[in-house]
């Protein structure tokens, strides 16, 4: 369990630094102008931070549902960037992978607290944690040696 709430919460992290970094080959590859490049990543994010008190769901709908749903989301959403023709496009698959992500986020938290028993749950957060600082350091490496040489899709 807490291999796929790692992973989930490291593709989040991870999508916002490679995306940063890739900026200026999608850009180039959409005809992108500077307005549309900061939505590239600001859609993701606006989303995000404005659906984040979603974890509400997961108390109606169970936690692992909703986690799996917002995983799903996030996942097609990232699968649809790859394949977008215009910055509109791009724009509103990055605004659905916020939707995602706000909706899976949450419920991973709340996974961690509910499977772990009370004297496992302290490493088990720490480990979720030590997520983030990976993938803030991963996403531009990563990013990086994508757009160098592959393309950025």
């Amino acid at each position: 369990m807490l291999a796929v709430l790692r992973a989930s919460f490291f593709m989040t992290l991870l999508d916002t630094t490679i995306v940063t970094i890739a900026i200026p080959e999608m850009a180039a590859g959409l005809g992108a102008s500077l307005d549309d490049i900061l939505w590239f990543a600001n859609a993701c994010m606006l989303v995000f931070a404005a659906l984040l008190l979603s974890g509400r769901l997961g108390d109606r709908f169970g936690a692992q549902r909703t986690f799996a749903a917002g995983l799903a989301v996030f996942t097609v959403a990232s699968a649809v960037c790859g394949f977008v023709d215009t910055p509109g496009q791009m724009i509103a698959a990055r605004a659905v992978q916020g939707l995602g992500a706000a909706v899976m986020m949450p419920q991973s938290l709340a996974l961690i607290s509910a499977v772990f028993p009370a004297e496992r749950r302290g490493a088990a957060f720490g480990v979720w944690s030590a997520v983030a600082g990976l993938a803030t350091v991963a996403g531009p490496t990563v990013g990086g040696a994508l757009v160098s040489g592959l393309n950025w899709r």
